[in-house]
C-alpha cells in the first residue's frame, strides 16, 4: 500500500484549512462533469477525484447501482486529497461500493482503500475486501460483503480524542475505536493491495467537516449522527 501513496503524492494540492461545515468532496460521478464510458474527470472541484491512475471509467448499469459510478478496472486507482488538513473536530467519510470481481493473476487479489494523514506512514488506516468476502479494517474483520452488491460505508473520525466509529449499510458495527495520536485525514485512495487490481465500483464519495450537532442531525441520513451527539455529551460531562 505504501507504493500507492507514493504514486499519488505529487497530486496533493495546497488549499485553505477546512472549516466546520465544509464539504471537501461530494463526488457522484454523474454526467457532467464525468462523461459516460470515459475516464472520470479529475482535479476540478468537490465533485471530482484529485487524480486517477490507469482505468477509472464512468459507467452505468453496474451491479445494482441505479446511478453512474466510477468503475475501477484492471490497473485503476483513484485518490482524493486535501491539504492542509484539519487536526481537530469531526470528519465524516462515506461512500457506496460494490465489488465486481477479483483478479486472476498472481499476487494478492484484494481490493484496498487507505485513509492517510500527512503523507501516510504510521498515520495510515488500511482496509481490504478479501476473496473470502470478508471486509477488514487493518487486520480486524468488520463486515461481510457479496459480489455485485452496493454497500454503504461510513466513518466518523473524532480528531480531538483520536477515535473513530464505522457503520455498514446504516448499522454501527465499530464504535470508539482508536487511531494513532495526532491522526488527521489528508488523503483517501481507492486501489488494491500491492497494486493488483480487482474490479469494483464506487459512488457517492463524501468527505466533510461535521457541522454543529443541530444542523448535522437534519442533514445526516446515517446512524453515526446519534453516536456523535452521544460523544459530544460525554465530552462535556467530563469537562473537556
Amino acid at each position: 500500500m505504501k507504493y500507492i501513496l507514493i504514486l499519488f503524492a505529487l497530486f496533493v494540492s495546497a488549499t485553505v484549512p477546512p472549516s466546520i461545515g465544509d464539504m471537501i468532496f461530494n463526488a457522484t460521478f454523474e454526467d457532467p462533469p464525468h462523461t459516460l464510458n470515459s475516464l472520470v474527470a479529475t482535479g476540478g472541484g468537490v465533485d471530482q477525484p484529485s487524480a486517477t491512475i490507469g482505468s477509472v471509467i464512468s459507467r452505468s448499469g453496474v451491479a445494482d447501482f441505479s446511478t453512474q459510478v466510477a468503475s475501477l478496472e484492471p490497473a485503476g486507482q483513484m485518490g482524493f486529497f486535501y491539504a492542509p488538513t484539519t487536526s481537530a473536530g469531526l470528519v465524516l467519510l462515506s461512500w457506496d461500493m460494490a465489488m465486481l470481481s477479483f483478479g486472476s493473476g498472481g499476487g494478492p487479489d484484494t481490493a484496498a482503500v487507505s485513509i492517510s494523514s500527512d503523507g501516510g506512514g504510521g498515520g495510515a488506516m488500511y482496509m481490504f475486501w478479501q476473496t473470502d468476502n470478508d471486509f477488514q479494517i487493518g487486520g480486524t474483520a468488520a463486515a461481510a460483503f457479496s459480489l455485485g452488491q452496493q454497500d454503504h460505508y461510513e466513518f466518523l473520525f473524532d480528531l480531538d480524542n483520536d477515535r473513530y466509529d464505522f457503520a455498514f449499510n446504516g448499522v454501527a458495527l465499530l464504535t470508539n475505536q482508536s487511531v494513532n495520536a495526532g491522526f488527521n485525514v489528508q488523503s483517501v485512495v481507492f486501489a488494491a493491495e500491492n497494486l493488483q487490481s480487482p474490479s469494483y465500483a464506487v459512488d457517492n464519495f463524501r468527505w466533510e467537516i461535521v457541522p454543529e450537532p443541530s444542523t448535522w442531525m437534519l442533514i445526516s441520513t446515517g446512524c453515526l449522527a446519534a453516536v456523535y451527539v452521544r460523544r459530544l455529551l460525554e465530552t462535556k460531562a467530563a469537562g473537556r
